[in-house]
């Protein structure tokens, strides 16, 4: 996986803009999402226990992104959601994308609550 200055050193002309893992105050323990290559996107799977999660979760990015204006791809196989998402412009992870994500998540912490 990238160190997010990798990631974000395209989008900073003066690179004294970038902090080192050590010099970011909180640090992430885990994430879930994935920098994959060619082109450039973040991705990540979403596993659910029932037709109705999945569904939702589905329905609920589609309205999303309707309204947001950027898209991501959603594959589906059996109970899992694959989201890739990046800019298609410039074949690259932008602040959109890591947004985009974001709302993904709250959407799937949200269906963890989510009743039968």
């Amino acid at each position: 996986m990238q160190k997010l200055s990798e990631v974000m050193r395209d989008y900073f002309r003066d690179e004294r803009l970038l902090l080192e893992a050590r010099d970011v105050p909180v640090r992430v323990e885990k994430s879930d999402w994935q920098i994959k290559e060619d082109p450039e996107r973040l991705s990540r799977s979403f596993e659910f226990d029932s037709e109705n999660k999945l569904r939702y979760f589905v329905d609920e990015v589609l309205s999303f992104q309707k309204g947001f204006g950027h898209h991501g791809r959603l594959i589906i196989d059996k109970s899992q959601v694959t989201v890739d998402v990046y800019t298609h412009n410039i074949e690259r992870v932008t602040g959109i994308d890591k947004e985009y994500a974001k709302a993904c998540d709250d959407i799937y912490e949200d269906i963890s609550h989510y009743g039968e």
